[in-house]
Protein backbone atom coordinates (compact mmCIF):
# COMPACT_ATOMS: atom_id res chain seq x y z
CA UNK A 1 0.00 0.00 0.00
CA UNK A 2 1.41 3.05 -0.98
CA UNK A 3 2.09 6.35 1.27
CA UNK A 4 -0.52 8.78 1.25
CA UNK A 5 1.12 12.38 -0.96
CA UNK A 6 2.49 14.20 2.00
CA UNK A 7 5.82 14.98 0.74
CA UNK A 8 4.47 18.74 -0.11
CA UNK A 9 4.71 22.40 0.94
CA UNK A 10 2.15 22.96 3.65
CA UNK A 11 0.23 25.79 4.14
CA UNK A 12 -0.50 25.49 8.10
CA UNK A 13 0.77 28.51 9.91
CA UNK A 14 4.79 27.53 10.17
CA UNK A 15 4.01 23.93 8.88
CA UNK A 16 6.78 24.24 5.45
CA UNK A 17 7.28 20.80 4.63
CA UNK A 18 6.09 17.32 5.61
CA UNK A 19 7.26 13.61 4.56
CA UNK A 20 8.01 10.14 5.72
CA UNK A 21 11.33 9.23 7.16
CA UNK A 22 12.52 6.52 9.22
CA UNK A 23 15.07 6.78 11.84
CA UNK A 24 15.84 5.50 15.58
CA UNK A 25 15.88 7.53 18.79
CA UNK A 26 16.80 4.57 20.62
CA UNK A 27 20.35 2.49 21.44
CA UNK A 28 18.53 -0.08 19.67
CA UNK A 29 19.27 1.14 15.90
CA UNK A 30 15.73 -0.62 15.16
CA UNK A 31 14.34 2.23 12.23
CA UNK A 32 10.67 3.34 12.78
CA UNK A 33 8.69 5.46 10.34
CA UNK A 34 8.09 8.53 11.28
CA UNK A 35 5.21 11.12 9.48
CA UNK A 36 7.77 14.46 10.12
CA UNK A 37 6.49 18.15 10.21
CA UNK A 38 8.85 20.86 9.48
CA UNK A 39 6.82 23.37 11.91
CA UNK A 40 9.09 26.62 12.01
CA UNK A 41 12.33 25.88 13.23
CA UNK A 42 11.48 22.65 14.51
CA UNK A 43 11.54 18.64 13.26
CA UNK A 44 8.72 17.13 15.00
CA UNK A 45 8.13 13.26 14.83
CA UNK A 46 4.67 11.84 14.72
CA UNK A 47 3.70 8.03 14.38
CA UNK A 48 3.16 7.10 11.10
CA UNK A 49 -0.74 6.74 11.77
CA UNK A 50 -1.71 9.53 13.99
CA UNK A 51 -0.41 12.97 14.97
CA UNK A 52 -1.96 12.96 18.09
CA UNK A 53 0.88 13.11 20.07
CA UNK A 54 4.83 13.69 18.57
CA UNK A 55 7.41 11.25 19.35
CA UNK A 56 10.48 13.17 19.39
CA UNK A 57 10.89 16.86 18.26
CA UNK A 58 14.00 18.50 17.06
CA UNK A 59 15.06 22.32 17.48
CA UNK A 60 17.27 23.14 14.68
CA UNK A 61 20.06 25.69 15.48
CA UNK A 62 22.10 28.12 13.41
CA UNK A 63 25.00 25.93 13.43
CA UNK A 64 22.95 23.04 12.22
CA UNK A 65 24.22 20.99 9.30
CA UNK A 66 22.59 18.16 7.04
CA UNK A 67 24.01 16.75 3.52
CA UNK A 68 22.93 13.01 1.98
CA UNK A 69 25.31 9.74 3.09
CA UNK A 70 26.81 7.85 0.52
CA UNK A 71 25.52 4.29 0.71
CA UNK A 72 23.18 1.63 -0.40
CA UNK A 73 19.87 3.66 1.44
CA UNK A 74 19.37 7.35 0.45
CA UNK A 75 19.84 8.57 4.01
CA UNK A 76 20.28 12.29 5.66
CA UNK A 77 22.67 12.59 8.08
CA UNK A 78 21.67 15.84 10.58
CA UNK A 79 24.27 17.51 12.79
CA UNK A 80 23.78 20.01 15.66
CA UNK A 81 26.33 20.81 18.03
CA UNK A 82 27.86 17.32 18.87
CA UNK A 83 24.69 15.32 18.19
CA UNK A 84 23.67 13.64 15.29
CA UNK A 85 20.36 11.86 14.04
CA UNK A 86 20.75 9.82 10.50
CA UNK A 87 17.48 9.90 8.35
CA UNK A 88 16.10 7.36 5.47
CA UNK A 89 13.84 8.54 2.98
CA UNK A 90 12.21 7.06 0.09
CA UNK A 91 13.76 9.48 -3.01
CA UNK A 92 16.58 11.71 -4.01
CA UNK A 93 13.59 14.37 -4.54
CA UNK A 94 12.52 13.91 -0.78
CA UNK A 95 15.79 14.13 0.70
CA UNK A 96 17.19 17.32 -1.56
CA UNK A 97 13.98 18.97 -0.12
CA UNK A 98 14.39 18.32 3.36
CA UNK A 99 18.27 19.31 2.62
CA UNK A 100 16.86 22.93 1.27
CA UNK A 101 13.56 23.18 3.48
CA UNK A 102 15.74 22.67 6.72
CA UNK A 103 18.72 24.81 5.75
CA UNK A 104 16.54 27.47 4.26
CA UNK A 105 14.97 28.03 7.57
CA UNK A 106 18.21 28.06 9.64
CA UNK A 107 20.67 30.30 7.08
CA UNK A 108 17.71 32.31 6.13
CA UNK A 109 18.84 31.86 2.49
CA UNK A 110 17.81 29.30 -0.16
CA UNK A 111 20.87 27.14 -0.48
CA UNK A 112 22.83 27.53 -3.79
CA UNK A 113 24.52 24.02 -4.09
CA UNK A 114 21.36 22.24 -4.82
CA UNK A 115 19.91 21.96 -8.23
CA UNK A 116 16.51 23.25 -7.23
CA UNK A 117 13.43 23.51 -9.67
CA UNK A 118 12.05 26.68 -10.32
CA UNK A 119 9.03 25.37 -8.45
CA UNK A 120 10.84 24.59 -5.56
CA UNK A 121 12.84 27.56 -5.62
CA UNK A 122 9.00 29.19 -5.35
CA UNK A 123 8.60 26.96 -2.38
CA UNK A 124 11.78 28.28 -0.11
CA UNK A 125 11.02 32.06 -1.31
CA UNK A 126 7.60 31.47 0.15
CA UNK A 127 9.08 29.95 3.59
CA UNK A 128 11.04 32.65 3.72
CA UNK A 129 8.46 35.52 3.39
CA UNK A 130 6.32 34.06 5.91
CA UNK A 131 9.36 33.72 8.91
CA UNK A 132 10.03 37.45 7.76
CA UNK A 133 6.52 38.16 8.43
CA UNK A 134 6.75 36.00 12.05
CA UNK A 135 10.30 38.28 12.88
CA UNK A 136 8.31 41.39 11.67
CA UNK A 137 5.89 40.75 13.86
CA UNK A 138 7.54 39.94 16.99
CA UNK A 139 9.23 42.71 16.05
CA UNK A 140 6.29 44.89 16.50
CA UNK A 141 5.64 43.07 19.67
CA UNK A 142 8.43 43.86 21.42
CA UNK A 143 8.21 47.73 20.21
CA UNK A 144 5.21 48.13 21.68
CA UNK A 145 4.39 48.69 25.20
CA UNK A 146 2.32 46.97 27.74
CA UNK A 147 -0.63 48.86 27.24
CA UNK A 148 -1.15 47.64 23.62
CA UNK A 149 -3.83 45.26 22.79
CA UNK A 150 -4.68 43.42 19.56
CA UNK A 151 -8.59 44.77 19.42
CA UNK A 152 -11.26 46.32 18.01
CA UNK A 153 -12.57 49.80 18.70
CA UNK A 154 -15.98 48.38 20.06
CA UNK A 155 -13.64 46.04 22.35
CA UNK A 156 -11.13 48.91 23.18
CA UNK A 157 -14.05 51.29 24.07
CA UNK A 158 -15.81 48.13 26.29
CA UNK A 159 -12.50 47.70 28.32
CA UNK A 160 -11.61 51.19 28.81
CA UNK A 161 -15.14 52.16 29.83
CA UNK A 162 -15.47 49.24 32.52
CA UNK A 163 -12.00 50.45 33.92
CA UNK A 164 -13.92 52.30 37.05
CA UNK A 165 -14.12 55.82 37.44
CA UNK A 166 -9.83 56.01 36.75
CA UNK A 167 -9.02 57.65 33.17
CA UNK A 168 -7.34 55.40 31.14
CA UNK A 169 -5.85 54.47 27.51
CA UNK A 170 -4.66 51.96 25.37
CA UNK A 171 -3.39 51.35 22.14
CA UNK A 172 -5.03 49.18 19.60
CA UNK A 173 -4.62 48.23 15.38
CA UNK A 174 -6.26 50.35 13.40
CA UNK A 175 -9.32 48.50 11.58
CA UNK A 176 -7.41 48.00 8.71
CA UNK A 177 -4.49 46.95 10.67
CA UNK A 178 -1.53 49.35 9.01
CA UNK A 179 -1.32 51.75 11.50
CA UNK A 180 -2.34 51.58 15.34
CA UNK A 181 -4.57 54.28 17.57
CA UNK A 182 -4.99 55.58 20.97
CA UNK A 183 -8.06 55.08 22.96
CA UNK A 184 -8.31 57.49 25.58
CA UNK A 185 -11.27 57.27 28.37
CA UNK A 186 -11.09 60.30 30.37
CA UNK A 187 -11.90 60.66 34.09
CA UNK A 188 -16.16 60.73 34.57
CA UNK A 189 -16.59 60.59 31.61
CA UNK A 190 -19.22 58.44 29.71
CA UNK A 191 -17.24 58.46 26.57
CA UNK A 192 -14.14 57.19 24.73
CA UNK A 193 -11.59 59.44 22.29
CA UNK A 194 -9.58 57.82 19.84
CA UNK A 195 -6.24 59.16 18.08
CA UNK A 196 -4.70 57.89 14.88
CA UNK A 197 -0.96 56.86 15.24
CA UNK A 198 0.51 56.56 11.88
CA UNK A 199 3.74 54.75 11.04
CA UNK A 200 6.77 56.28 9.25
CA UNK A 201 9.91 53.88 9.13
CA UNK A 202 10.75 51.59 11.82
CA UNK A 203 10.09 53.30 15.24
CA UNK A 204 9.52 56.51 13.66
CA UNK A 205 5.88 57.39 13.95
CA UNK A 206 3.74 60.32 14.15
CA UNK A 207 0.16 61.77 13.86
CA UNK A 208 -1.51 64.54 11.86
CA UNK A 209 -4.52 66.95 12.29
CA UNK A 210 -5.97 70.04 11.53
CA UNK A 211 -5.08 71.70 15.32
CA UNK A 212 -2.03 69.72 16.17
CA UNK A 213 0.96 67.97 13.74
CA UNK A 214 3.30 66.06 15.71
CA UNK A 215 6.48 64.33 13.71
CA UNK A 216 8.28 62.18 16.71
CA UNK A 217 10.22 59.51 16.86
CA UNK A 218 9.39 57.98 19.86
CA UNK A 219 5.74 56.03 19.84
CA UNK A 220 5.56 57.11 23.93
CA UNK A 221 6.41 60.27 22.98
CA UNK A 222 3.47 60.87 20.76
CA UNK A 223 1.16 59.20 23.31
CA UNK A 224 2.55 61.79 26.19
CA UNK A 225 1.62 64.69 24.25
CA UNK A 226 -1.98 63.74 23.57
CA UNK A 227 -2.38 63.08 27.19
CA UNK A 228 -1.08 66.17 28.47
CA UNK A 229 -4.18 67.63 26.87
CA UNK A 230 -5.88 66.21 29.77
CA UNK A 231 -5.86 67.88 33.39
CA UNK A 232 -6.23 64.83 35.61
CA UNK A 233 -3.85 61.95 35.21
CA UNK A 234 -4.67 58.96 33.06
CA UNK A 235 -3.08 55.56 33.92
CA UNK A 236 -2.47 53.29 31.28
CA UNK A 237 -4.83 50.14 31.18
CA UNK A 238 -2.61 47.79 32.14
CA UNK A 239 -2.00 49.61 35.58
CA UNK A 240 -5.77 49.81 35.99
CA UNK A 241 -6.39 46.58 37.67
CA UNK A 242 -8.49 47.66 40.73
CA UNK A 243 -10.84 50.33 40.97
CA UNK A 244 -11.60 50.98 44.80
CA UNK A 245 -15.16 51.82 45.94
CA UNK A 246 -14.95 53.90 49.37
CA UNK A 247 -15.54 51.46 51.99
CA UNK A 248 -14.06 49.56 54.82
CA UNK A 249 -13.03 46.36 53.77
CA UNK A 250 -11.38 44.53 50.91
CA UNK A 251 -14.43 43.83 49.06
CA UNK A 252 -14.56 47.37 48.35
CA UNK A 253 -12.13 46.75 45.73
CA UNK A 254 -13.44 45.03 42.68
CA UNK A 255 -11.58 43.27 40.23
CA UNK A 256 -11.26 44.64 36.34
CA UNK A 257 -12.21 41.59 34.12
CA UNK A 258 -9.01 39.71 32.83
CA UNK A 259 -6.74 41.49 30.17
CA UNK A 260 -7.48 39.93 26.62
CA UNK A 261 -4.31 38.62 25.05
CA UNK A 262 -1.63 40.95 23.49
CA UNK A 263 -0.96 39.82 19.72
CA UNK A 264 0.39 41.25 16.75
CA UNK A 265 -1.24 43.69 14.33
Amino acid sequence: MNDPPVNRPVHEEENYYEGYISTSFDDTNTRSRYLVQLQGAFLVFYPETSRRQYVERINLAQDTRIGLVQGENLELKLSIGTRTWTFEVDTQEQAMLWEATILTVTQNRIPQHLNLLPGQIVMLEEILQARQRIENDLHRIEAFPEYYFDVARDEAEKMLMESGEIGCYLLRPTSDGENICLSVKQPKSSSVQHFKIMHKGRDSWFTQSRSDVNNQKRLQDIVDTHLKKYSSEILPYTHVRYATVYGTTYENERMVPPLPPRGAM
